[in-house]
C-alpha cells in the first residue's frame, strides 16, 4: 500500500461520520486528489457546507462554494500541511491524511508504531483484512482500526479513528480510482461572481 501511495497519483472519495464528545457530530463526503510533492485538491461537502481546497505547489486556495468567497495563501510544502491550514471544517478530513502518514511510518519500520492483525471481514462489497494501528509513545494518542482490500493492492476500505485526547471517533468509507488526476485538478480558477477575501473573512466554522 505504501509503495502504491508513494509512486502514484492518489484519487479517492470518502464518506465520513465524525463524533466528538464536546463538539457534536458531522457527516459528509470528500474527494481527494493528491500528487507529490505538494499538489492537493479536496472537494468537501455535507449538510449546509461545501468547500474546495486546492494547492498547486505555489498557491493554496480555500473556496467556500456556498458563500462564493475564496482566500489564498502561500502553498505549504506537504499536502497534510495544506489540509491542516483549513481550520474548522477540514479538521475532520485531515484525519485521512494523518492515517496515510501512519501507514508510511509502518512501512518505514518506525519502532513506535504497533500493528495488530485481526480477521477477514466484508466491507460493502469488498473482502478486507482488519488491522489495528497505534503509537506506543505519547506523541500520538490516536488509534486506528483499518480494513484493507485483500484482493489486490491493499488500499483502505474503511477506517475508524479513535482519539484519546478529545474523545472523538471518525469513521470513513473509501472508493479508490486508478489513473492520473485530471489536468486541471490542481488549478483554481475563480468562478464568475466569486469574491477574494482574507482568510479570516471566510468565517469558517465546523458543521455541527
Amino acid at each position: 500500500m505504501n509503495d502504491y501511495l508513494r509512486s502514484s497519483d492518489v484519487q479517492f472519495q470518502t464518506s465520513y461520520d465524525s463524533r466528538n464528545t464536546s463538539l457534536g457530530a458531522s457527516r459528509g463526503t470528500a474527494r481527494f486528489y493528491v500528487a507529490r510533492p505538494n499538489l492537493l485538491r479536496v472537494e468537501l461537502s455535507g449538510t449546509g457546507f461545501s468547500y474546495v481546497i486546492v494547492s498547486d505547489g505555489t498557491i493554496f486556495t480555500i473556496y467556500d462554494e456556498k458563500k462564493r468567497k475564496y482566500a489564498q495563501l502561500p502553498a505549504p510544502e506537504k499536502p497534510i500541511q495544506a489540509v491542516n491550514l483549513f481550520t474548522g471544517l477540514a479538521v475532520f478530513e485531515a484525519q485521512v491524511l494523518r492515517f496515510l502518514g501512519a501507514v508510511s511510518d509502518v512501512a518505514n519500520g518506525d519502532p513506535s508504531v504497533r500493528t495488530d492483525v485481526g480477521g477477514s471481514e466484508r466491507v460493502q462489497d469488498t473482502q478486507c483484512n482488519r488491522y489495528s494501528i497505534g503509537y506506543a509513545s505519547d506523541r500520538d494518542a490516536d488509534k486506528w482500526d483499518v480494513w484493507l482490500d485483500n484482493s489486490g493492492v491493499p488500499l483502505p476500505c474503511k477506517t475508524v479513528l479513535m482519539s484519546q485526547n478529545n474523545g472523538s471517533v471518525q469513521t470513513n468509507l473509501y472508493d479508490w480510482t486508478n489513473g492520473r488526476s485530471p489536468p486541471d485538478a490542481f488549478t483554481f480558477n475563480p468562478p464568475a461572481g466569486s469574491t477574494k477575501v482574507s482568510i479570516g473573512d471566510l468565517d469558517m466554522r465546523p458543521p455541527y
